[in-house]
């Protein structure tokens, strides 16, 4: 990467300057994805105020932005699957329990649309993090709450770099009920700390005055704080109570490389282009009329047929008008702008090419190829990026399965080891159709029975018997009424033939 990209983190007038890159590239990215991207735009593109002979107000009217970071991350997204658990295995005894206790926890942390923020957060913001509890000690089905990934303030690992330790800090406000007078007071914002270890999560936060509301401080004016341990479930001793998902992590690094921030320059160089072209059209789209060395004695009011009447100006020495002629001269585009058409394709290109989607170039250009190889061969990088994505996920939820299959006393160590979901067979998105058609074909080669199909979905064995008995009764249904109505036919011709045999009318 060229040491001058993501000149934003240099900028002396950052937006962000006093922040980490890691966090001022989550909140750069956040800011070009909401469309907050002016301040950005003009920290890359231009030195200082003193250099600008227009003002911000004047300089947004003639800003253009398409939102390339939103658009390439929300196509990316929309190519990643949704994933499905694995087929459940074990003793006949538990494992419709398994089916259905997976399937409620599916419904219950709202997975399907889960999914498709983690992909989202991946390349926005490189770590997905989810905070899993129970809602009392009795439950038995967790919840997951997503957290925000730049309140992960640090990661602390051990002597073999494993997590450690996880600190989450966030800001809040707290209402205190004062039980002498009945009022309810809102405390100022303060920071709340989280530390996620193995096992238990220590809570730390100023005390409050019950009755005003302010935060207490000792003699040297110290906030006193209150710290406060929670710890796992029996089943979770030995685990986070945190999932932490990374997109794509070194050994040894605490956060994972945060793919859209490689986004960000390209996008604004896009804005930069856009933005010229629209000034280039609004200045030059029309023509502009000049007279040098003359004036206007008439016309001159643009309409179609109109004619411009120009004298020469006399000099001011009162000197001949022979070395003297008015001139009229319009400016205008008298030209395609190619150019800036090329550059404008040539860096929305590289920024798909980045993304690892494939760009419209390209795709107009095999658009006309009925050979699925070719396009198995441009979205290859793309696989391996979702591929990528996919792992991560599966072996970041192992635990969590495991935890809720102990506290159900439903876990067989003999079939539950590493278990999570499954790596789809099309890594890339396909439609409800393709699936459909997938399915239809494993099951006519024998590689698949309808029964599977149905366990993987989450279908008891008593469903699944109801299915295929029903499906049965509706086949024979069919084939009864086919029978009767092609021996209908039969009898009909039959009376026919034998009218005409006689000379009758049919």
């Amino acid at each position: 990467m060229s040491i001058y990209l993501n000149t934003y983190k240099n900028t002396l007038n950052s937006k962000y300057e006093t922040e980490s890159d890691r966090i001022c590239a989550i909140k750069t990215i956040s800011d070009l994805r909401n469309g907050n991207s002016f301040e950005h735009y003009k920290n890359k593109w231009y030195m200082s105020d003193a250099d600008l002979t227009i003002t911000d107000e004047q300089m947004k009217k003639l800003y253009v932005t398409f939102n390339f970071m939103d658009k390439c991350i929300k196509k990316f997204v929309s190519y990643c699957p949704n994933l499905d658990l694995k087929e459940i295995e074990g003793s006949k005894s538990k494992q419709d329990k398994k089916r259905q206790l997976l399937k409620k926890l599916m419904t219950n942390i709202g997975w399907e649309t889960l999914n498709d923020q983690i992909y989202d957060i991946l390349e926005s913001k490189g770590d997905c993090f989810f905070y899993k509890y129970y809602e009392s000690k009795e439950s038995t089905i967790p919840n997951l709450k997503l957290l925000n990934s730049e309140n992960i303030t640090k990661i602390l690992l051990d002597e073999f770099d494993k997590p450690q330790a996880y600190i989450y800090k966030e800001w809040k406000t707290k209402e205190i009920l004062n039980y002498q007078t009945g009022d309810i007071f809102n405390t100022k914002q303060y920071e709340k700390i989280w530390i996620f270890e193995k096992g238990k999560i220590t809570i730390i936060e100023p005390l409050f005055d019950t009755t005003t509301g302010e935060i207490i401080v000792d003699d040297k004016g110290n906030t006193k704080l209150e710290k406060s341990t929670v710890m796992n479930s029996i089943e979770d001793t030995q685990d986070f109570a945190i999932i932490h998902i990374p997109s794509f992590k070194k050994n040894g690094e605490k956060f994972s490389i945060i793919p859209a921030d490689d986004y960000i320059d390209k996008c604004l160089h896009l804005d930069q282009i856009t933005s010229d072209l629209r000034a280039t059209n609004r200045q030059l789209g029309f023509p502009k009329w000049v007279i040098i060395d003359g004036k206007f004695t008439k016309g001159g009011n643009g309409t179609i047929g109109s004619i411009l009447y120009a004298e020469t100006k006399p000099a001011e020495d009162n000197s001949s008008y022979s070395d003297r002629q008015a001139k009229i001269l319009d400016f205008q585009i008298n030209n395609n702008l190619k150019s800036i058409f090329d550059e404008f394709q040539t860096v929305r290109d590289d920024l798909y090419d980045t993304v690892g989607i494939t760009s419209p170039s390209l795709l107009k250009t095999v658009g006309s190829s009925d050979s699925s190889k070719v396009f198995q061969q441009l979205n290859s990088r793309m696989e391996q990026k979702i591929e990528m994505y996919i792992n991560n996920i599966v072996e970041a939820f192992k635990p969590f399965f495991k935890n809720v299959l102990k506290r159900n006393g439903l876990y067989e160590e003999k079939y539950d080891v590493g278990y999570s979901f499954k790596k789809p067979v099309h890594i890339i998105k396909v439609s409800p159709y393709d699936k459909a058609l997938y399915e239809q074909l494993i099951i006519s080669n024998g590689t698949a029975t309808i029964q599977s199909l149905l366990r993987e979905r989450g279908y008891s064995e008593e469903q699944i018997d109801r299915y295929i008995k029903e499906t049965q009764e509706e086949l024979l249904s069919k084939n009864k009424e086919f029978s009767i109505n092609k021996d209908k036919n039969v009898n009909n011709n039959e009376e026919e033939i034998d009218k005409v045999e006689k000379g009758g009318k049919v």
